[in-house]
């Protein structure tokens, strides 16, 4: 009987639905998230440029057959690695000055140019190194050695035809021996042809550029990901603890002292925990100790926006807030773009990238570490969704006047 009661009581049935709720919501997000590899990988945008001017059928044969949606054609290359350096696009493709005339002169190398910038997420970083890999190989092979290994033994055998024709005319009793020299003579030409075009093999390369150039590692291509979820992570739980300090400080000063000293502490804690943790990352990582300053104020500034934001449903709904706070934390991890870029997320995560802490703090970082721009920006963004997460706090700190036991703070 007793067991039944506990088995069916609301603390055993909340346990149930928690676990289900918390099971099915991961799994949506996690498996709807990262459905985007590698179906979406057409949607990242490329540049093909051409500085010669007589390889347009080249370039328009690139853009034909490249597995992507958006691919910009008119752009300078001063422009393509700006956008590159932005993170606009994800590769370059550029057809060099010359390259057709290189491509038909036997002592010349022809080379394709790849740039890549490798400050990206590495789902990213590797699809555009195989898209360049696999153009290298296809030019290689179809255009410049197969197409021009059939045209010169077409032309050479087409002669030596017309010779024994001329020879058999001349003496029509030789035929049966002019005919076995010259299947001698156009094995020869097959053999020389052969063993030329191996040689021309490497005749052909392609090069490929890359910039913000990461460390090998995947602890160097997730530093990141990994910093920026370790603050949001931490501010899940702080936030729930602080909340009860404010409570009891609120019934004896008033709710908006309490919540000014609330926000006063946030932001010591907002000093004093990201430096510890990026000083962590650099013991690590051993990355370069001058950029300690720069990670410590963008992860500051994550984690008191974080906490904030973790703050405004538990000040709302007290501990029942983590039902909300949960779910929105596994979303950073795929909103955050760390693994996968915001350009081919679902609308759904790249909208929630635009309040998504973490998404700010991760671009900041790639600049940072590896190199890349627009990271006084990322900081300003993600300063004004601090200050808008303020002041819902503010009006929760307004709406809530008691306290879940129904006593007046």
């Amino acid at each position: 009987m007793e067991f039944k009661k506990f088995i069916f009581s609301k603390g055993a049935l909340l346990a149930l639905a928690v676990t289900i709720f918390y099971g099915v919501f991961m799994i949506s997000i996690y498996f709807s998230g990262y459905k985007a590899i590698p179906d979406k990988i057409k949607d990242l945008p490329i540049a093909v440029i051409s500085n010669d001017s007589d390889s347009q059928e080249l370039k328009d044969n690139l853009v034909k057959k490249l597995p992507f949606n958006t691919i910009h054609q008119k752009w300078t290359m001063d422009k393509a690695k700006k956008e590159l350096d932005k993170r606009s696009i994800y590769l370059i493709v550029e057809i060099p000055k010359d390259f057709s005339n290189h491509v038909q002169t036997l002592d010349k190398t022809a080379k394709l140019h790849f740039y890549i910038n490798e400050s990206n997420p590495t789902t990213a970083v590797t699809a555009m190194e195989s898209v360049a890999t696999k153009i290298g190989a296809s030019i290689n092979e179809n255009i410049l050695l197969n197409k021009g290994k059939a045209i010169l033994t077409s032309a050479q055998l087409t002669v030596l035809k017309e010779q024994v024709a001329q020879k058999v005319s001349a003496t029509p009793q030789a035929k049966d021996q002019i005919e076995t020299q010259a299947e001698v003579q156009k094995s020869q030409i097959e053999t020389k042809i052969n063993r030329t075009y191996k040689n021309l093999g490497n005749s052909f390369i392609p090069v490929i550029h890359k910039t913000n150039k990461i460390p090998s590692g995947m602890n160097h291509s997730m530093a990141p990901f990994f910093l920026s979820l370790s603050i949001y992570i931490g501010t899940l739980m702080g936030a729930t603890i602080i909340l009860g300090t404010y409570t009891k400080f609120a019934g004896r000063i008033g709710r908006f002292k309490s919540f000014a000293m609330l926000e006063i502490t946030v932001a010591l804690i907002s000093v004093i925990t990201p430096l510890i943790i990026v000083l962590l990352a650099q013991a690590f990582n051993n990355f370069d100790s001058s950029l300690i300053t720069q990670l410590w104020f963008t992860h500051g500034l994550e984690l008191f926006t974080a906490m904030n934001i973790n703050l405004i449903f538990i000040i709302l709904i007290g501990q029942l807030g983590m039902i909300i706070n949960v779910p929105m934390m596994l979303m950073q991890v795929v909103a955050g773009a760390g693994l996968i870029p915001k350009s081919i997320l679902p609308s759904f995560f790249k909208g929630f990238s635009t309040i998504s802490p973490c998404y700010y703090s991760i671009q900041a970082d790639f600049n940072v570490l590896y190199g890349g721009s627009g990271t006084g920006d990322l900081w300003l963004k993600l300063f004004y969704v601090a200050l808008v997460a303020v002041l819902l706090n503010l009006l929760a700190v307004t709406i809530r006047k008691k306290n879940l036991s129904g006593e007046s703070l």
